[in-house]
């Protein structure tokens, strides 16, 4: 059970950059890049866990393939509004959520 929880969510559908999670960036997508950044500050403590959050499959599916667990959520108005919702679906309330941007 983490005392912190880093969750990142990330959203697929954009009207100016459509898929940008999964976009590459010299060899490592986009949501990959934030994911290692993630788990850089989570190794410096104890007990933190990364999460990622999305509506879409495709995200899914990519962050099993990053080995993130991912929490799905239904269709959110902002970011913050999908971490609230994946928060909710933990087993464990976190002393702390960090609500880091997918494309930070």
């Amino acid at each position: 059970m983490s005392k912190i929880a880093i969750i990142i969510p990330a959203r697929y559908g954009s009207t100016r950059f459509p898929g940008k999670p999964l976009a590459m960036i010299a060899g490592r997508s986009m949501l990959g890049r934030v994911v290692d950044l993630a788990r850089l500050v989570a190794q410096e403590y104890e007990d933190v866990t990364v999460y990622v959050t999305t509506e879409d499959q495709r995200i899914a599916d990519h962050a099993a393939e990053i080995d993130v667990p991912c929490l799905m959520t239904g269709e959110c108005a902002t970011g913050s509004d999908r971490v609230l919702a994946a928060a909710k679906q933990l087993d464990h309330t976190p002393d702390f959520i960090l609500n880091l941007q997918g494309d930070a």
